[in-house]
């Protein structure tokens, strides 16, 4: 199955309907709906999938967005905040991401597990290299060392709070027929670590919570030095 997603073009549409048309004019009979729905899009949605226009494979939370949001924004509200209130706001917006799945026949919805809080490496370690440093240079490995020390110090609380969500969604998911698929993440804050992966599904190893891989975010961690893309992607390809 190919599936496009409306991260393509759902900024330009004002009409879902349209905006999956627009797909299906490609070649595609599967759509993804992703993080930049707008409420207002959905109705043509709806009416898109009701006539057998196109099929829906896979929603990325949050979908649709919280009314009043208008910007693509799957961190908007983090399974990690130590605020209560934003927690709540992201199982409730999760609840209805997989509402919105079943109601269109999705039957996965693509998760962001929250991250630790501290300052960006990412984009820094990103400039350096692209600025010609090479991974081995002291500086970039300083910078490497600097981040592996502070999430591991840091991250056990918020691992605690991310899968005590996920616990709460999981439930809900299963009982829908929607499998979650957890995303491999770009930024290093951002959990399930890439060396903790195998802890987490031996921890979540029911066949409702599944892995989902995002390429470039997993060569980015391979450039950085973290990870060996091939050999990640083996590694969970049972998941």
């Amino acid at each position: 199955m190919y599936s496009l997603s409306t991260c393509w073009n759902s900024a330009r549409h004002t009409d879902g309907r349209e905006m999956l048309r627009e797909i299906r004019s490609m070649g595609f009979e599967y759509a993804e709906l992703s993080h930049g729905i707008r409420i207002s899009l959905l109705p043509g949605v709806l009416e898109a999938v009701d006539a057998g226009e196109i099929k829906i494979s896979t929603l990325h939370n949050f979908c649709p967005l919280p009314i009043g949001v208008n910007h693509a924004a799957p961190n908007l509200f983090k399974f990690t905040s130590p605020d209560g209130r934003e927690r709540e706001n992201a199982y409730r917006h999760t609840l209805k991401t997989i509402e919105t799945a079943e109601r269109v026949g999705a039957k996965l919805v693509v998760l962001h597990m929250g991250a630790v809080e501290m300052k960006d490496y990412t984009d820094k370690l990103v400039d350096m290299l692209g600025e010609g440093m090479k991974p081995d240079h002291p500086k970039f490995q300083k910078l490497i060392n600097e981040v592996i020390e502070k999430r591991e110090s840091k991250k056990e609380r918020y691992i605690e709070l991310a899968h005590e969500m996920l616990r709460a969604i999981e439930e809900q998911a299963a009982r829908r027929g929607i499998m979650l698929g957890i995303e491999n993440r770009e930024a290093l804050e951002e959990i399930p670590f890439e060396s903790d992966f195998g802890l987490f599904f031996r921890e979540f190893n029911s066949p409702t919570v599944r892995y989902w891989h995002d390429c470039g975010h997993a060569q980015i961690k391979e450039n950085l030095g973290f990870i060996n893309h091939a050999m990640h992607l083996e590694g969970l390809h049972d998941r």
